[in-house]
């Protein structure tokens, strides 16, 4: 039986051996004295707040100060088979997507720059400056499941001269906010002109999508709006078109219901959809596993994508104008 026991540096070792008050003069316990210097203030103060629970292990400064360690320890052998925490290289990776490669490298420092490629390397604390930061090769293996392209949505509309006419290519007669066809001319065959006044096409909005450096703009659809548009009716437009912009293009291409090349549907199947996170209001083990950050369905990688390993990549609206 062998026990342990800490002293300070400055007192000397020893072993004893003692009997145990056994007949059998072989039966003895051997203690042992291991010198342990004195802890580093920085050691103590962290020690405390982690027992004290003010320190969460689930922190990211935990994980940054664990990993950073793991890192100095572990880098140089290839044996050891060292690998970043991914919530660490996730958060490295918000730091290069808000501060870029300038940001990144002052944070990181020269690092293993200048060593030569491949078999070992030797770390040195004068090389780094914060040893939790991940390469970027290492970031772009745990990119999250979800990216978004920002763009602006300007409506610019031009009032238009109120009229009907037969479409021949379509089968229908034009000029109203709901399509006439023949159904509805054999269910009205006498309506009244003071209903239809209202429900005369108008106004004509083209609606363009900008990206936010300037470098790219698309026509994307037309409005048509007659002379009594209310504030609910904007806000039901501007919801559908921004659902129907965020359908991602491989969603697009496969399963999306479309009339004449024209977009039918709001999208719902290149969307993800958890009621326990909505019940909860926060995103639950199951999706948290899945790389899900959100619990609205319009900021979060569709089913689709993430069952084909594929980055869901949406638009995202940040601007809407209107002439």
């Amino acid at each position: 039986m062998e026990s342990e026991d800490f002293c300070s540096a400055d007192e000397d070792l020893s072993d004893q051996t003692i009997d145990k008050d056994s007949t059998d003069e072989n039966d003895t316990i051997n203690i042992g004295f291991i010198a342990l210097e004195d802890l580093d203030p920085v050691v103590v103060a962290l020690q405390r707040e982690i027992q004290s629970g003010n320190l969460p292990r689930d922190h990211i400064f935990y994980k940054m100060l664990a990993n950073a360690l793991e890192f100095a320890q572990k880098s140089g052998d290839p044996q050891t088979q060292f690998s970043h925490s991914k919530d660490v290289t996730l958060f490295t990776e918000t730091l290069a997507f808000h501060g870029k490669d300038r940001v990144m490298n002052l944070l990181c420092g020269p690092g293993f720059k200048g060593q030569q490629k491949g078999g070992k390397y030797t770390f040195h604390w004068n090389d780094w400056n914060l040893p939790f930061v991940p390469s970027k090769s290492t970031r772009n293996k745990e990119k999250a499941g979800y990216a978004t392209k920002s763009v602006s949505f300007a409506t610019d509309g031009i009032a238009i001269k109120p009229g009907l006419q037969f479409d021949t290519r379509v089968k229908n007669l034009v000029g109203l906010l709901f399509p006439v066809d023949l159904d509805y001319v054999k269910m009205n065959p006498s309506p009244k002109p003071e209903g239809l006044k209202t429900e005369f096409v108008t106004e004509v909005n083209c609606e363009n999508v900008t990206s936010l450096d300037n470098r790219l703009s698309l026509p994307v659809a037309l409005e048509y709006s007659g002379k009594r548009v209310s504030g609910d009716d904007k806000v039901d437009t501007i919801n559908k078109r921004v659902k129907q912009l965020q359908i991602y293009l491989r969603c697009l291409m496969q399963d999306i219901t479309t009339e004449m090349n024209v977009i039918a549907t709001l999208g719902e199947s290149c969307t993800s959809h958890c009621s326990e996170c909505l019940e909860c209001q926060s995103v639950c083990p199951t999706c948290y596993e899945k790389g899900h950050k959100f619990i609205d369905s319009v900021l979060r990688a569709c089913d689709r994508c993430l069952e084909s390993g594929s980055k869901c990549v949406k638009l995202l609206v940040l601007v809407w104008t209107a002439d």
